[in-house]
């Protein structure tokens, strides 16, 4: 597994965490490897491009990373105490836009630059 060393230290984190979940869940299907682009997808660029890896193991390597990073009780207890969205996401070493996309998918609503917005369109929970 590696990460960009040009990356900022918590998109490092998350593409580590995501890897794990490939090696965790995807072994059977990594073979030589896998190479992810900027989108954790699986990019025919580079040493290891694997048709074998499609969106439904990025997402599934997506939600596990989530997950490791950011568990469902103390993300909901911080968000509780602070509200704002760039804590949350400090306090767990994500980018705000890894925290704005769990927290959506654990309170069911869609986020703007700091916070919940009105929505009419109920979003998936994510375990």
């Amino acid at each position: 597994m590696s990460a960009n060393k040009t990356d900022h230290y918590f998109r490092r984190r998350f593409t580590m965490a995501h890897e794990l979940g490939h090696f965790l869940y995807h072994a059977h299907l990594i073979s030589d490897g896998v190479d992810d682009n900027r989108a954790y997808r699986s990019a025919p660029e580079g040493r290891f491009y694997n048709r074998s890896i499609g969106k439904a193991e990025e997402t599934e390597a997506n939600r596990f990373a989530a997950g490791l990073l950011m568990p469902r009780d103390l993300v909901l207890a911080e968000w509780e105490k602070t509200g704002s969205l760039s804590e949350v996401a400090k306090r767990f070493q994500v980018s705000k836009q890894a925290m704005r996309i769990r927290l959506e998918g654990l309170l069911g609503v869609e986020f703007g630059e700091e916070g919940p917005v009105a929505s009419d369109t109920p979003w998936p929970s994510i375990p």
